[in-house]
């Protein structure tokens, strides 16, 4: 997820993926935008090239019948170093998921479940800057079986087990992310592969799915 090291490009894991409305009439929300990162992401043995799966017709509703999460929370991966605050985000002016608003920072897409929730809470993050690694730049180290916690600013704690780690084409369509029922999980994304100077952005995306513990 690149913020700062080529051009400054909208902080939506551009992932052109069109995953999950967010309003009525509904704008598709893809998921994350082209510059999540500025250097390749070593891709571990724990790693497999995930397969494109078919996203519906009609994208998921906005969720609108659970109680709002906390302002704040924070992520914790001990296995990939990450320890960081949560922060809300929507979507940009191409309808894409946005980013977080710093490197450091991890952003929680607001408009669908939250972690703990039915469905598929999603979570990005850069994978580095111009001044070097960011919030998700050692993600590549989770493998399956890894443990992490979402804590939210009100005392609630959630524990999550990790259950695959993939690298998807960055306009790949996998199926299942922002998803608003089923049981809670949790997927991280974040920017990998290498950097494609035409697209303005890296080739792969990585994205960590986990189940609730």
């Amino acid at each position: 997820m690149k913020t700062l090291r080529r051009a400054a490009l909208p902080l939506v894991l551009t992932l052109a993926w069109t995953l999950v409305a967010i309003a009525a009439p509904p704008p598709a929300a893809q998921w994350l935008a082209p510059a999540l990162s500025a250097g390749p992401a070593a891709a571990g043995p724990a790693i497999e090239a995930g397969p494109a799966g078919a996203l519906p017709e009609v994208p998921a509703p906005m969720v609108t019948d659970r109680p709002p999460a906390p302002a704040t929370g924070r992520l914790r991966l001990p296995a990939a170093g990450i320890d960081a605050r949560i922060e809300p985000v929507l979507v940009d002016a191409q309808g894409n998921m946005a980013v977080p608003s710093r490197p450091d920072l991890v952003g929680w897409y607001a408009r669908g479940p939250a972690p703990g929730s039915p469905g598929d809470a999603m979570l990005d993050g850069h994978l580095d800057t111009a001044a070097g690694s960011a919030v998700f730049g050692n993600l590549s180290r989770a493998a399956p079986g890894n443990h992490l916690t979402v804590e939210w600013g009100d005392g609630r704690s959630y524990e999550f087990v990790i259950e695959s780690v993939h690298l998807y084409g960055y306009d790949a369509h996998p199926a299942g992310l922002f998803a608003t029922d089923g049981p809670p999980r949790l997927s991280l994304v974040t920017c990998a592969g290498p950097w494609d100077s035409r697209l303005g952005t890296y080739r792969q995306r990585l994205v960590v799915d986990a189940r609730l513990a």
